[in-house]
């Protein structure tokens, strides 16, 4: 009796740890349909239409009423030539959105008028009702929208202007590879939108060609209109990339700031080798970016990789952000390049990522030494290998070391923060950049091959100074345990025998 009830509390506990492990394994929310449906509408965009229809029927199984996923896998279906099987979808679309019923009994009129190719693209948050309002759509895009904010200021004519031109037209190019809507807005003394948001390459090229150079530079401007155009936007993932060559005439912080707590993100490029209170105009660039996502350019010649850089950022490609402000150089070897501050006037770029400058505005006292090296160093590395990291110190003050780890959205959710880190000429610091559940620090204060102090941080979290004898004794306490726990089982075992003998 008590071993039958025993096996069925065990199948019990294994049927829960199932179920457990399947709802994280599905997604179990609402939440993971959303990049099977976005997958979706990527693929509708490329004529894809069986892998769309295969994402769509996934988002399905997962939450059988989500409107958005059987409107896209309708579309999708008249992709294929099944008519049928797409009206039945729709109709099933006015059942869970019932404000969408005009829309669809038009889509389906449509579609019996043999015109159904037609309404492959059209988006599921424009309520068009008829083919006059469908003939004067701009087909846009349901998964994203990133409005591009350009410094057109009187600083920025001549090259500037044209190096910007020639990097917006290869990250429009790069973006619309991965199915998503550009607007272009330009400021100087105001701000103008050029361009609204669209997939149509030709007319986004083409409103590049129309932009000149004059004026004053009014920031808050420019984000203000960005802001105000998203915000009439239904796109699951809204995005603003922000360049900008001067010293803002307005305070761009504080509408920053709302965009940012809107759920919106920024870019922000900052092109200011001209400038010379650099390393405050840099400082208001990375507070209006969301965090990480602050680029500096040394000059015009390098400013395509960097737009080309945030282009792989939006379109998926993850990196693990790192920010040493110290008197500190680093290194990083990867399959043979190498990514190095020591002598490095401007960024670095390999293969595998990128080494940018910055000037620091920290006190002169955070530095004791006046010939080390102040400026700030950023690393971006591709997440899709560890790295070893080495620091060395070239100079005496105090080190801040700060590493991000980005999401399946593309933002850094993972901030792991470092702070008052004393070092000298002597100190030489191991770090690795990994997906790990926590990051260590391994310091050598006085240059002898030998680790004096360790810091610790997980995630979200302030790195702490490890006790490496604490784990000594941790481990210590875990092996008597064991051997404790050993030795109980064998003077079990071994009375058992006895008591057996006896018997």
């Amino acid at each position: 009796m008590k071993r039958a009830r025993l096996i069925l509390i065990i199948i019990a506990i294994v049927s829960l740890l199932v179920g457990i492990a399947i709802f994280i394994l599905t997604g179990g929310n609402k939440h993971n349909v959303l990049p099977l449906i976005s997958l979706g509408e990527k693929y509708l965009g490329e004529e894809e239409y069986e892998e769309a229809v295969l994402s769509f029927s996934r988002a399905i199984n997962i939450e059988p009423k989500t409107a958005r996923a059987y409107y896209g896998r309708a579309r999708a279906l008249l992709g294929q030539g099944n008519d049928e099987q797409s009206i039945e979808d729709l109709l099933y679309v006015a059942q869970l959105a019932p404000d969408k019923r005009n829309k669809i009994d038009w889509m389906i009129d449509k579609i019996g008028r043999g015109e159904g190719d037609d309404l492959i693209l059209l988006p599921f948050r424009d309520d068009v009702r008829s083919d006059d309002e469908f003939a004067h759509l701009d087909i846009t895009s349901d998964d994203r929208e990133i409005a591009v904010v350009l410094d057109t200021s009187g600083s920025m004519d001549g090259s500037p202007l044209e190096a910007t031109k020639n990097a917006s037209r290869g990250f429009i190019h790069k973006i619309l590879q991965e199915y998503a809507d550009i607007g272009i807005i330009t400021f100087n003394s105001g701000a103008n939108a050029v361009a609204d948001f669209s997939m149509n390459e030709a007319y986004l090229q083409q409103s590049l060609e129309n932009i000149y150079a004059g004026g004053g530079t009014e920031t808050g401007s420019g984000l203000s209109l960005a802001y105000e155009m998203l915000q009439n936007s239904g796109a699951r993932q809204k995005i603003i990339v922000l360049m900008s060559d001067g010293e803002s005439q307005d305070d761009p912080l504080p509408i920053a700031q709302e965009i940012k707590d809107s759920g919106i993100t920024i870019y922000t490029l900052g092109f200011f080798s001209e400038i010379g209170n650099k390393a405050y105009v840099q400082s208001i660039m990375e507070g209006v970016a969301s965090e990480g996502c602050h680029y500096e350019v040394d000059s015009t010649q390098v400013l395509q990789g960097f737009f080309d850089d945030i282009a792989s950022q939006i379109n998926g490609q993850k990196y693990y952000y790192i920010r040493m402000a110290c008197p500190v150089d680093v290194s990083v070897k990867y399959n043979g390049e190498k990514l190095e501050s020591q002598g490095a006037i401007e960024s670095r770029r390999t293969s595998f990522g990128t080494l940018t400058f910055e000037e620091n505005t920290q006190e002169d006292e955070s530095f004791e030494d006046n010939s080390s090296d102040k400026r700030i160093k950023v690393l971006r590395l591709k997440s899709d290998a560890d790295y070893d990291i080495q620091i060395f110190g070239n100079g005496k003050g105090k080190m801040e070391y700060t590493i991000g780890f980005m999401d399946e959205n593309g933002e850094y959710s993972d901030m792991r923060k470092f702070k008052s880190i004393p070092i000298t000429r002597k100190t030489e610091i191991n770090t690795v950049a990994a997906e790990t559940a926590t990051t260590t620090l391994e310091v050598d204060t006085d240059g002898d091959g030998k680790v004096d102090v360790k810091y610790r941080a997980g995630k979200n979290g302030r790195g702490e100074i490890v006790d490496i004898s604490k784990i000594a004794v941790i481990i210590i306490c875990c092996i008597a345990v064991v051997l404790i726990f050993i030795i109980i089982m064998v003077l079990i075992r071994k009375h058992r025998k006895n008591v057996k003998g006896r018997a």
